[in-house]
């Protein structure tokens, strides 16, 4: 029972078969998705597997909201997304998540990203903690970050495509058993509105 994605693909990139993982983690079945395509099942750049960095992890993680994480080559094929809306809530329905959440590396500590929230009636997030908070911990888990004394710091660019650009700063610190357990946010903010209750 290994937790592992794993499938199997005949030459011309259509599902043969896939584990209970793989159906689990992305809410559909073997009978369902025999002889399909990855463009099927994702949007059009996410589905091209040239685009996906296959260093970097993908999955689905939890801050106060579920994300599904996908990483790409580099953050122009980040801001290239057209997703289609109707496909895209469809599919967080489908997997249980509120938000898919792609990100490009720009550095060791430095990532870029766009966040893509249909189900929520939005659809897009100029800047999620949440999001990157997860993103924070799921890059910490996978030890694709450097550590320095017991914590990761990264910065997370979001926004530009919205001209809304933001920046989020997230600390990850590790447990004396070397596992992430704590993560923080920061960055700037603006008041938009006030008022009184």
């Amino acid at each position: 029972h290994s937790t592992a994605v794993i499938f199997l693909k005949d030459l011309d990139g259509r599902y043969l078969l896939f584990n209970r993982h793989y159906e689990h983690l992305f809410g559909i079945t073997n009978t369902e998705w025999a002889g399909r395509r990855d463009d099927d099942l994702f949007p059009k750049a996410v589905a091209d597997e040239r685009y996906l960095h296959r260093g970097l992890p993908y999955g689905v993680a939890f801050t106060g909201l579920w994300s599904l994480f996908v990483p790409l080559i580099a953050p122009g094929v980040v801001d290239a997304l057209e997703p289609e809306m109707e496909r895209l809530k469809a599919l967080c329905f489908r997997l249980d998540v509120a938000t898919v959440h792609a990100y490009a590396p720009m550095g060791p500590r430095s990532f870029y990203a766009r966040d893509f929230a249909p189900l929520l009636g939005i659809p897009e997030d100029p800047v999620t903690g949440s999001a990157n908070a997860a993103l924070g911990a799921l890059l910490a888990r996978a030890g694709v970050v450097p550590r320095r004394e017991g914590k990761v710091l990264l910065t997370v660019y979001q926004g530009h495509p919205l001209g809304n650009p933001g920046v989020v700063e997230v600390q990850v610190e590790y447990s004396p058993t070397g596992e992430p357990y704590s993560v923080q946010i920061g960055g700037e903010a603006v008041i938009v509105q006030t008022g009184e209750v």
